[in-house]
């Protein structure tokens, strides 16, 4: 599981990266011990079924990135507004929810397609496809939760 997560990470970040045109970043690295350690805990509350602890670990963990994101080289406006990305998506359950909500009907067929691509990459079912895992969660986060935005101040 530990392999799974650390290679389905630097995919994920990276198709965000791609999706949000931060390409500045794109030699960031988010794969900390705290990070994938965390990722770990939300994967394995998603296998025993625990979608409150895994919607929680998910908090900890994406507030976990905010903080080595601010370690990243790159421009610094790019490094600020994905770290305020993840600082106000994520800032509490409500915000993430009130911001998956806003995107929901606006870009729902784009979130089925992307949460299809999480299905199709055998989750949770088989673990062969972390690359494929990670960009998918990156689709499904940046249609759901909106893209990174350098307007908005923390």
């Amino acid at each position: 599981m530990a392999k799974y997560v650390a290679t389905a990470l630097p995919s994920f970040f990276k198709e965000l990266i791609y999706l949000n045109r931060l390409t500045s970043l794109s030699g960031c690295a988010i794969d900390s011990k705290s990070v994938v350690d965390g990722a770990i805990e939300v994967v394995n509350d998603m296998m025993a079924g625990d979608e409150i602890a895994a919607f929680e670990s998910a908090l900890k963990v994406a507030h976990e990135m905010a903080d080595t994101i601010k370690t990243c080289k790159g421009v610094p406006e790019d490094v600020s507004a994905l770290e305020r990305w993840f600082a106000t998506k994520f800032s509490s359950k409500q915000a993430l929810v009130d911001a998956a909500s806003a995107n929901a009907h606006a870009h729902s067929q784009e979130i089925e397609q992307q949460v299809q691509g999480v299905w199709d990459s055998g989750f949770p079912y088989t673990f062969e496809k972390p690359h494929e895992f990670g960009k998918a969660v990156a689709q499904v986060s940046f249609w759901a939760l909106g893209p990174v935005d350098s307007s908005i101040e923390v």
